[in-house]
């Protein structure tokens, strides 16, 4: 059902591959893009190797948490912006 892969870091940077349905015509590939252990990005590459899906994520600073996810960025240019 899933296979996963990851790369080590390099330059504070690592991804993690998910593969979904593996081998089958339904297989797709999440792709989690990590920064300071911080998920920044994520894409959906389908089994055609399409991307389907892509988000970039935003982190405001907290005192209390360190950072605090607070913004979304679909591919086409929407944000979804909030603010603590």
């Amino acid at each position: 059902m899933l296979s996963s892969t990851y790369s080590a870091p390099s330059s504070d940077i690592s991804t993690v591959e998910i593969s979904v349905w593996p081998e089958t015509d339904e297989a797709y590939t999440v792709r989690l893009e990590l920064s300071s252990y911080a998920l920044t990005g994520l894409t959906r590459i389908e089994k055609n190797l399409t991307v389907s899906q892509k988000l970039k994520y935003g982190y405001c600073a907290d005192p209390t948490l360190d950072r605090v996810l607070n913004r979304i960025e679909e591919e086409d240019g929407s944000i979804e912006l909030v603010t603590y």
